[in-house]
């Protein structure tokens, strides 16, 4: 890794390589009062990807510089890495650090973290180390993401037998049975599930910038918001 002072304007904040479902203001607001009173912290961390300068580690410290510095002087010390392999290696990268120094993670960043885990493969049992999750409820909620995508895909298409074998993360093999069956293991693990999924659909609206101006984006976003207030009016 090598040291340098980069634009602030140069950094990529990618959520999907933040191990945070958000970042907390009340941790902003710290870090800017300690920068205040002139406390030194540690270069941000930062991936030279594909050209493009990813930040890994240190969000809540840019915003902290973001808010106490002019922005003529939006600079910031980075350690970069060069020789990220892929978006995958990076959030490891990123999730290693934050576990290292950084706040504790919520319930919501952890199982945003074990779907991560999940869709690179990786071992039931070592998502629920890395996570804290038990093993337990990571199983549950990976066998539920499964089973709907199958379902969705293919029960309704015909395509799908009464009973399929397919592969999970643990080197394991678990039997998926439609109908009937199906709804009585999601009823089982419906909370973990359920977690899970707006986990995944708050993650995708957060990260994504949208095009206002295309009728049916606008459409939905707005059906969203109202079914959001009509469902959950106390929110």
């Amino acid at each position: 890794m090598r040291r340098s002072i980069l634009k602030i304007e140069q950094l990529v904040l990618d959520n999907r390589l933040y191990p945070r479902v958000e970042s907390s203001e009340r941790v902003i607001k710290t870090y800017m009062s300690d920068m205040n009173r002139g406390d030194k912290f540690p270069p941000l961390y930062v991936g030279l990807f594909k050209g493009k300068y990813f930040l890994i580690d240190g969000r809540h410290r840019l915003e902290a510089y973001k808010s106490i510095l002019p922005k003529k002087e939006w600079f910031v010390s980075c350690e970069i890495k060069t020789n990220f392999v892929d978006f995958d290696e990076m959030f490891l990268a990123g999730f290693r650090e934050n576990a290292k120094h950084g706040y504790r993670l919520s319930k919501q960043d952890k199982w945003k973290v074990a779907n991560m885990l999940s869709e690179m493969k990786y071992d039931v049992g070592d998502i629920s180390k890395l996570t804290g999750i038990q093993m337990k409820k990571v199983e549950n909620a990976i066998k539920g993401k499964i089973q709907h995508v199958l379902i969705k895909d293919k029960i309704r298409s015909g395509e799908m037998p009464d009973i399929i074998t397919e592969k999970m993360p643990g080197k394991e093999s678990v039997r998926i049975m439609k109908d009937k069956e199906i709804k009585k293991i999601e009823e089982a693990n419906k909370d973990e599930f359920q977690l899970f999924q707006l986990n995944e659909i708050y993650g995708y609206i957060k990260g994504q910038d949208f095009d206002l101006n295309h009728k049916g984006i606008e459409a939905c976003l707005k059906k969203i918001k109202k079914v959001l207030h009509k469902r959950f009016p106390k929110l």
